[in-house]
């Protein structure tokens, strides 16, 4: 604006200059004609410098602010969805089963161990075993018909690296079991029987396991395992007849090895893992 207020002043001055040196009337009316024009193309000028209004100027609350990394979890860990066979040894008669189970394994950030709860079915199915029971002095024979569920509650301690594409692991184990088994008792030598009874007991496991899962942490990988299960002792036993003394007890290994197949999937890595 001052700058605008110069040029006016020197305009008026010249055009005074002029109109007193030449006097001629034509002369002062060329001169002001022409100061005229060239406040006009100054204004113009000016105008076309000035900001303009509809622009706006960027507020530092436009500026876009990098969004922050997301909040590590504290924990990780991976759970699982398996099928399994379990084998019976050490005096377990109880055949072969099929079954399935669930698991998962939790632990600290970076850390290469994890804690583990498992819980397992298996179905051994039905079969027929010959005993021997006494009746005073006398041995009688006696054949067991029955049908067995097994149903597992492992806790465990397991190594296994972080993010390896494969990664094997070593476990202990330590749970127990429930045996549930429906059976009936037929005595040859009279060709009679008893009514099938339900019955059930609980026995400890301890053991070990061994086993790796494959594939990327960020997706569904591969599971295989096995487990070698040392248990105690499942106790049943009943009447012979609902009028009778006699009783027959018997009781039964739970020692098994378990092979499992599955999938299974993480939860809760650290970012810099899941890139590893």
């Amino acid at each position: 604006m001052r700058l605008a207020l110069g040029v006016r002043e020197w305009l008026t001055q010249n055009i005074g200059v002029i109109s007193h040196t030449r006097g001629d009337a034509r002369c002062m009316r060329t001169t002001s004609s022409s100061a005229r024009v060239l406040w006009s193309m100054f204004g113009s000028a000016l105008a076309l410098g000035a900001p303009s209004h509809a622009y706006a100027e960027p507020r530092a609350s436009d500026t876009p602010v990098a969004a922050e990394p997301p909040r590590e979890s504290l924990l990780r860990g991976d759970a699982r969805l398996l099928g399994l066979v379990a084998v019976p040894f050490d005096g377990n008669q109880s055949g072969t089963a099929l079954g399935f189970g669930l698991g998962v394994n939790v632990g600290l950030q970076r850390i290469p161990i994890t804690l583990g709860v498992d819980v397992l079915t298996a179905f051994w199915g039905s079969q027929t075993s010959r005993l021997q029971v006494q009746t005073g002095n006398v041995f009688v024979p006696v054949d067991r018909t029955r049908t067995d569920h097994g149903y597992f509650l492992d806790f465990s301690v397991r190594a296994q690296p972080i993010a390896w594409f494969v990664r094997p692991y070593l476990e202990g184990v330590v749970g127990t079991k429930l045996l549930a088994t429906s059976y009936s008792l037929s005595f040859p030598n009279t060709g009679t029987s008893t009514s099938k009874d339900t019955d059930h007991d609980w026995a400890g496991s301890i053991g070990w396991g061994a086993g790796l899962d494959l594939g990327s942490v960020r997706s569904l990988n591969l599971s295989l395992g096995f487990r070698r299960l040392t248990g105690g002792e499942a106790s049943f036993s009943r009447t012979t007849r609902a009028d009778d003394d006699v009783v027959v007890h018997y009781t039964t290994p739970t020692s098994v090895m378990i092979y499992m197949l599955g999938v299974s999937g993480t939860f809760g890595l650290a970012h810099d893992a899941k890139r590893e």
